[in-house]
């Protein structure tokens, strides 16, 4: 693994984006039948066969920290067959991972044009709507028909928008999201993670950070993997601390929901601690993960270790081309170069612990996350 890696002079700012190749691999195209019940069968197949951007980060972050978390363990314990016998083991485990159903991708629209800079305050309704394209205006519709044919309650008019870009306006896609989201409210009891232990978790760990837009103006989550202590979340207020940051984000700002969100996940420091082998809570973080509409468009492993980067080139294969493309290793060195973290926002952008701006950042996250979420109805949220 460390051949795989540029190295360059201690101190010094490595190159900025290490974006490995990959074959292009066209996307299928769905294909409607003219009946109902056709219909119905198409998008069962196209929902089953289909991956997302949220799959790409699961496995990014958890699948590949336990890849490394393990060979760390097998260097301090083991010889040099049983430690290649325990990596192997936890590669193929991780394939398997990528074998495993998820919702439905759908190739990304043409480019639309947005507004610079990203809009910060909230529309009314009637001005929300008006603002709509006419490709957004035709998917809400064609979405919220399908689910009053079905029986299945819409989502909220403030979560429309939302909902119709998490699987890039294409209709049967976020339909087909939006049911699977209201059945893992059920199934994982989201709704009995109380606020007060999203906020406890949210404080003591610390694990988010609030920060700007990257440099193309999408808005960021800022995760510090090592503050995660993976045994103090159960897997139901996993997903909803997850769930709430995305729809605190999002909420209100259509250029938001267009753009789509990056998530920027700051890897140093990764241990045992931060990561899980329960096969069981893998299942249902993942599944949860995966089965809240919203729209991501970039990803940055920052100080990937260096197992990481191996992994995802064995792995990458098994994603949709414009996925591969929105995922991107940065590597910072010692940190001690103002420009270090350019690719991904302006220092000013940054959380503070990273030199940000903390009178713009410096307070709690929870607080921060539940004053954007007040008023607004998710179906999540008791």
């Amino acid at each position: 693994a460390q051949a795989i890696l540029p190295q360059g002079p201690a101190g010094a700012c490595p190159p900025h984006a290490v974006q490995p190749p990959a074959p292009d691999y066209p996307a299928s195209p769905i294909t409607m039948a003219g009946t109902s019940g056709a219909r119905t069968l198409a998008l069962a197949k196209a929902s089953r066969r289909c991956s997302s951007l949220v799959l790409a980060v699961v496995f990014a972050v958890v699948a590949l920290a336990a890849v490394w978390a393990l060979a760390v363990w097998a260097v301090q314990h083991f010889g040099t067959w049983e430690e290649n016998l325990i990596i192997g083991a936890c590669v193929l485990v991780a394939v398997q991972a990528f074998r495993t159903p998820a919702p439905g991708q759908y190739p990304p629209p043409a480019p639309m044009p947005l507004a610079t800079p990203l809009a910060s305050v909230p529309l009314a309704e009637e001005d929300r709507k008006e603002a709509w394209t006419p490709e957004e205006r035709s998917c809400i519709s064609a979405m919220l028909e399908a689910l009053e044919r079905d029986g299945v309650p819409p989502p909220p008019e403030e979560l429309l928008l939302q909902v119709a870009w998490s699987r890039k306006l294409k209709p049967e896609g976020c339909t087909a999201l939006w049911k699977q989201h209201l059945e893992a409210i059920s199934h994982l009891d989201i709704a009995a993670v109380s606020d007060e232990a999203v906020m406890q978790a949210y404080d003591e760990m610390g694990f988010c950070e609030r920060c700007g837009q990257d440099v193309d103006g999408r808005p960021m989550i800022w995760v510090r993997m090592a503050l995660c202590d993976v045994a103090k979340l159960t897997p139901s207020m996993a997903v909803k601390n997850t769930w709430l940051a995305q729809d605190a984000t999002l909420c209100g700002s259509e250029d938001a929901n267009r753009r789509g969100l990056c998530f920027v996940y700051d890897l140093r420091g990764v241990g045992l601690k931060n990561v899980t082998f329960n096969v069981r809570y893998l299942r249902a973080a993942i599944w949860g993960a995966t089965s809240h509409p919203m729209h991501i468009s970039r990803v940055w492993l920052v100080d990937a270790p260096n197992v990481f980067l191996a992994a995802w080139r064995l792995g990458q294969g098994f994603l949709p081309a414009h996925v591969r493309q929105n995922v991107h290793f940065l590597y910072t060195g010692e940190r001690d170069v103002s420009d270090c973290l350019g690719p991904i926002c302006e220092p000013g952008e940054l959380p503070p612990y990273l030199g940000g701006d903390a009178n713009r950042f410096g307070n709690s996250y929870a607080e921060w996350m539940f004053k954007r979420l007040k008023g607004q109805p998710l179906a999540y949220q008791p």
